[in-house]
């Protein structure tokens, strides 16, 4: 590996590079999360996300094998063998480099429930004239509901015909759009909600055109998928909106992420984004302690086993001040690390060990907010199941630091305890970003007749913010979520290739299918946005958010669930 500039390198890349197994063939999940990928030339490379100087120039990095997707910007996307990480990181154009990180994805009585059909009746508003992004697990091609509507497909999970944003994908227009595939089913849910044709279950903006991005959900794929959406609107002379159910918690929770940031940067008059709050809620994936000053603390957690397989831990901890935390690990038997500081190695990373159990820390400084983040990752040797393992940390400043930690995957195989566990702060990457939509769920159904005639039922209340959806504020005090909006249990549109993985209790007919998530909220607002495009063309990130949450429902303030409240769509 060529000599490396480590100031620039954000902690992840590096855990990446220790996970893979020596032969560099097989990577773990882990290292799978973490933007690395096989490479047929032997060498795996990683996908990174670039913070760089905006008309940096990058015409010499393809003589080391290195692909830079963006010819401008100051967030740009690329592809680089591991061991030419150096050779980016010294070239005086890149500011810093981030790993690029797997996020997850995450209507008939839903409209109702927000007054939909009086701002239908009053308007007369149906999506014309605007595209509706899509970012997802793609989209059923043949579908009913999108008949004649889909005006371009980009595969980014096969090879074929690749397109500006990408040297990538396969790209679907015309006939060969009947060709798209959505295997997940999850995207064309999605795209039902916000703009499916329907008699009964209609989507919001149902003769809005749709460009479709299936992703493998990569941020940095993610990011060249929103560009690749504003750029074909562009071409068609049309507003337009991207939908992004999905969602992660590698980031800071403040909108500083490079994905956050390229939100930022491409939407504006006419471009909009929205995003889901997401679906932890309910789930211990979030710590935090205060320190005082040269005082200690510990954080418990609990780590779960994935059937027969070790469970990997990954957590993700930030925290601001004017110098590094001092951290160690205890195993369940009492066994613990040396302490680890950012400023202790030149490389900031550090491999230890407790027995057989690997544990990786790695750390430093962002670059964006100034605040320490630190990695670490836990590869226990053999199952362990239900074991307690401590975070120790030691502040040796005289102030306080405040500390944040989430566990990165969201399997349930890592859960915080008592009385650090803290229900707040749960809003990742996007839906931190300061200029997208971020949109939380109530509940609007609690049963449904499903294909085999049996009536099936929730016991969330209605009308309730459902105790999935994740709860703000940032953890700079932004506030997010912006609003709530009905996100079960919503009946939408069924893609062909995920039927037999649909459980027929979700199924109504052979075309539709009921879903819960803050996945299925985030469209409905999707759609709102597209009918406020067809009224105001050059409509703006923030006039945008400033109507929706002025037509809500009235809150006496600012709730870290419900945000600044439930849409009602006919006070628009």
């Amino acid at each position: 590996m060529a000599e490396m500039d480590y100031s620039k390198i954000a902690p992840g890349t590096f855990t990446a590079i220790e996970h893979l197994a020596p032969s560099g063939s097989n990577l773990p999940g882990a290292a799978k999360m973490l933007g690395m990928v096989a490479s047929s030339a032997g060498s795996p490379k990683t996908l990174l996300f670039l913070r760089t100087h905006e008309h940096a120039e990058f015409s010499q990095m393809p003589a080391h094998g290195i692909t830079i997707n963006q010819n401008s910007g100051r967030i740009r996307t690329a592809i680089c063998p591991i061991e030419k990480i150096g050779v980016l990181a010294s070239h005086p154009g890149v500011k810093f480099i981030y790993p690029s990180v797997q996020l997850k994805p995450k209507m008939d009585r839903a409209l109702k429930l927000i007054n939909f059909p009086s701002f239908q009746v009053k308007t007369n508003l149906t999506g014309k004239g605007v595209i509706i992004g899509i970012v997802d697990s793609g989209i059923d091609g043949r579908h009913p509901m999108f008949d004649g509507r889909i005006e371009a497909v980009w595969d980014q999970t096969i090879p074929g015909i690749t397109v500006a944003e990408g040297d990538y994908g396969h790209e679907l227009t015309g006939h060969a759009i009947s060709k798209a595939r959505d295997e997940n089913g999850h995207g064309t849910h999605v795209a039902g909600i916000a703009a499916g044709a329907h008699l009964q279950y209609q989507g919001v903006a149902p003769e809005a055109k749709l460009v479709i991005v299936k992703t493998d959900f990569q941020n940095a794929h993610i990011a060249d998928g929103i560009r690749y959406i504003f750029r074909v609107a562009k071409s068609l002379g049309m507003p337009a909106v991207v939908n992004l159910s999905l969602g992660g918690h590698f980031d800071a929770h403040d909108g500083t992420d490079a994905l956050s940031e390229l939100i930022n940067d491409v939407s504006g008059p006419g471009r909009l984004v929205c995003c889901a709050a997401g679906n932890e809620g309910d789930d211990d994936i979030h710590a935090l302690t205060e320190l005082r000053g040269h005082s200690p603390d510990a954080i418990q957690f609990r780590l779960q086993s994935n059937g027969n397989t070790p469970a990997e831990a990954v957590l993700n901890c930030w925290y601001g001040g004017s110098e590094p935390l001092e951290l160690a690990i205890e195993s369940p038997i009492g066994q613990v690390t040396p302490w680890f500081s950012a400023d202790t190695s030149a490389t900031g990373v550090e491999t230890l060990y407790l027995a057989a159990n690997r544990i990786i820390i790695d750390g430093r400084r962002d670059i964006a907010n100034g605040d320490y983040q630190v990695l670490i990752s836990i590869l226990p040797s053999s199952i362990q199941l239900g074991t307690v393992w401590r975070l120790h940390l030691r502040n040796r400043s005289s102030a306080n630091v405040k500390v944040h930690m989430w566990a990165m995957a969201d399997e349930g195989n890592v859960t915080f305890r008592p009385p650090h566990a803290y229900d707040g702060f749960k809003i990742g990457s996007p839906g931190s970003a300061s200029s997208a939509i971020t949109v939380a769920s109530i509940t609007s159904r609690d049963s449904w007749t499903d294909i085999t005639n049996t009536r099936r039922s929730s016991a969330m209340p209605l009308g309730a913010i459902s105790p999935y959806s994740s709860p703000g504020p940032l953890r700079n005090g932004k506030l997010k979520p912006d609003l709530a909006a009905p996100g079960a249990f919503l009946i939408s549109a069924m893609s062909a290739q995920s039927g037999a993985n649909v459980d027929d209790s979700y199924k109504i007919d052979t075309y539709l299918r009921a879903n819960a998530g803050t996945s299925m909220a985030c469209p409905v607002i999707t759609g709102l946005c597209g009918l406020l495009l067809q009224r105001d063309r050059m409509l703006d990130p923030y006039s945008a958010r400033r109507l929706l949450t002025s037509a809500v429902s009235p809150m006496p303030g600012f709730d870290r669930r419900y945000g600044f409240g439930i849409i009602d769509a006919a006070a628009l």
